[in-house]
């Protein structure tokens, strides 16, 4: 088996053993050791990424679903990723319970949002009327519309990922936008 794919040997030896939750907590760690080394890199993002699948997968097919991420990966260092026109604008990482982070000066242009794992989550263009207040809402003086204090109202996007669990907000502003992530949890 190549470097690759080094993640299956050892899950699959893990899962013969007579304790195959140790083991499988001991093929993980190893794992993760193994991924920093130069050789078995792409391996490791692969692993991720088909642990993401098996996550997904699970979710859709069992009525009550476990969160995969959170037992299995909960040491892999999980981030969100955000790029603008195939430039990594920000990698944030992802652990668990809530968070809420603010991204400022976001221009227009094409934008990945995407897991350290490689799963795509979201793709789209923000264009001025996305991001810059006078093109959003023409009609509207900003100086009144931030006296409200409510950017809910002032958003120009919702877009709603995993469920639910991530919410990204687009809110104009003065020359360039603002995403808004909140992770539920």
């Amino acid at each position: 088996m190549t470097n690759d794919l080094y993640f299956l040997r050892l899950i699959a030896e893990a899962l013969e053993k007579p304790d195959s939750k140790t083991a499988i907590e001991g093929a993980l760690k190893k794992i993760r050791v193994m991924g920093k080394l130069p050789e078995y890199k792409l391996g490791f993002k692969q692993f991720k990424r088909f642990m993401a699948e098996v996550n997904d997968s699970f979710k859709k097919h069992f009525e009550e679903p476990v969160d995969l991420m959170d037992t299995m990966l909960k040491d892999l260092p999980l981030k969100i990723i955000i790029e603008r026109n195939g430039e990594n604008i920000i990698s944030i990482p992802v652990k668990g319970g809530s968070f809420s982070e603010k991204i400022k000066n976001i221009k227009p242009g094409k934008y990945d949002v995407r897991l350290s794992t490689g799963r795509m989550l979201w793709q789209g263009e923000l264009t001025e009327q996305d991001l810059v207040w006078t093109a959003a809402f023409p009609e509207t003086d900003m100086a009144l519309a931030a006296d409200t204090g409510d950017h809910a109202e002032h958003m120009t996007r919702e877009i709603r990922l995993l469920e639910g669990e991530l919410i990204i907000r687009v809110v104009p502003e003065l020359e360039s936008g603002c995403i808004e992530l909140e992770k539920r949890g």
